[in-house]
């Protein structure tokens, strides 16, 4: 502060100190879909609404309970698992499942379709992370890569978030349909599962994929966003449209065949163990990186290099000093510190990297810190090593004959 004459008293506030890391919501679902009978005041066309679990504003997307379009069952879906936070979409219906297709895609110059995702934050405070179009996402239309799920990337990678895709009905099309994408932002799942209808008073076949994010929701909501929804039970599915053989011990069931081929899936343990329900059994990205196969792991990763970037917003324009690098340094640290403690990282540090930061780099105002930092996998694979041990015999005869003695 520069001297200004001052005949008193007064209180300079210290602005300089380590700034306390905020994490944002990792559990908000994004959903893009139609609704023929929705309220247009309240669900405007290729515009972001936010429902935070709130069924009321909800109903607005079929105003007279048809249940047609892909919104409304999706959102039932989602409500099922227990709730969350969704950031809805709706676009255009047609009778053309394509022309849907490219309705959902939109125009990013327009800000249509899914693009208007990327205005949630601004409009209403919260950005989505779990992004889904159900219906949409699982055709090859002429055996190439699906359009939607494909113009979801660029989406999700601006939005560090994550894309739910459902796969087609045939396992042979759901495996080419996997070989589509190796990017970890894309996760699919197969095959189909079955939740109720109150149009049918009947189980009806659905998309996985506003099930799954539900309970990802939930999983994130309850026991952090480090932790895997695989083997955490679906509450609002009552079966799976195709049979996924499971056993326990077996590397050649179809569960695990699809696991390995890294497909998620929908498995009932109830006889074959003390954990019954259907459950997500899978944690696989579609990622050609073996380092971020697993999307627990790139869920921590994205929260901490968010929330890292968006605390030191404060920290850009302010003139360099010596205890501006001390309190950068010492604030991540601290944030590393207090997530290990909770178990949402295994360990990090961060430093500043002397070569990076010369004086040259200094002068054109960059100032850089680096870090490390590890996130916890999960640990899908548990072996127990098992031996014979004669020796028990001999114990036991021991024993019988000091009680016969």
């Amino acid at each position: 502060m520069a001297d200004v004459y001052l005949h008193g008293t007064e209180v300079i506030q210290d602005t300089s100190g380590i700034r306390p890391v905020a994490l944002n919501p990792s559990a908000v679902i994004g959903i893009v879909g139609t609704a023929d009978s929705a309220d247009p005041s309240v669900f405007p066309l290729d515009t972001p609404v936010l429902l935070a679990s709130n069924p009321h504003l909800a109903a607005s997307l079929d105003t007279v309970g048809s249940g047609l379009g892909s919104l409304p069952g999706a959102i039932r879906q989602i409500y099922n698992e227990g709730g969350a936070a969704v950031v809805v979409v709706r676009v255009n219906d047609d009778p053309n499942p394509a022309n849907v297709m490219t309705n959902i895609i939109g125009s990013a110059a327009n800000g249509t379709g899914m693009n208007a995702l990327l205005h949630a934050r601004t409009l209403l405070g919260v950005a989505p992370k779990t992004l889904i179009a159900p219906g949409y996402t699982s055709q090859r239309p002429g055996n190439l890569a699906n359009p939607v799920v494909g113009a979801l990337l660029p989406i999700a990678n601006r939005l560090r978030g994550r894309i739910y895709g459902d796969m087609p009905p045939l396992l042979a099309d759901a495996q080419a349909w996997r070989a589509d994408w190796g990017n970890r932002r894309v996760i699919g799942f197969y095959p189909s599962c079955e939740v109720w209808s109150p149009q049918a008073n009947a189980y009806v076949t659905a998309p996985q994929s506003p099930s799954q994010a539900g309970l990802t929701s939930q999983v994130h909501n309850t026991l952090g966003y480090w932790w895997s929804s695989s083997n955490q039970e679906l509450l609002g599915v009552g079966g799976v449209s195709q049979p996924i053989d499971w056993q326990m011990d077996d590397p050649n069931c179809l569960a695990n065949i699809l696991n390995l081929g890294k497909i998620n899936t929908i498995v009932n343990l109830g006889s074959a163990s003390a954990m019954g329900g259907w459950r997500r059994w899978g944690n696989a990205t579609c990622s050609a990186d073996p380092l971020w196969t697993f999307e627990a792991v790139g869920n921590a990763a994205d929260e901490i290099y968010e929330a890292i970037e968006q605390t030191y917003l404060w920290m850009v324009d302010r003139p360099f000093s010596a205890q501006l690098c001390l309190d950068g340094a010492r604030g991540v640290n601290a944030f590393f510190a207090a997530n290990k403690k909770q178990g949402a990282m295994i360990g990090g540090k961060c430093w500043i990297d002397p070569g990076l930061n010369s004086a040259r780099q200094l002068q054109a105002g960059i100032l850089s810190f680096s870090f490390d930092a590890e996130f916890p996998a999960p640990m899908e694979h548990i072996r127990f090593y098992a031996q014979r041990n004669g020796n028990y015999y001999t114990n036991e005869i021991a024993t019988l004959t000091s009680l016969a003695a």
